[in-house]
């Protein structure tokens, strides 16, 4: 987290300086290898609930006004059985742009 901050202060003072603002509540937060904490949660409850808390309280104090709905848990191995169950084809590419 502390990296993160680190990283978007940069950004925030290049866009002040370019004279351009940054809205917190555009910003998308993933939280990444969320399978481990599931994981830990199984051998001690109530980490995961904890976790995530922190995790949304240190968001609010580094990007006040940030918007909860953009931030995402994220699993690796949730990801490989999605793909294991469902055939690629039926994927759309949200990256394509018409």
């Amino acid at each position: 987290m502390i990296q993160l901050v680190k990283i978007m202060e940069e950004q925030k003072q290049q866009l002040q300086k370019s004279h351009q603002s940054f809205d917190n509540s555009c910003v998308l937060f993933v939280c990444n290898k969320w399978d481990i904490v599931k994981e830990r949660d199984k051998r001690e409850k109530g980490t995961e609930e904890k976790l995530w808390n922190e995790t949304l309280e240190k968001l609010q104090k580094y990007f006040p006004g940030f918007a909860k709905e953009n931030v995402f848990k994220f699993s690796v191995t949730e990801v490989k059985l999605f793909d294991v169950l469902f055939d690629e084809d039926l994927f759309i590419n949200i990256n394509y742009v018409h």
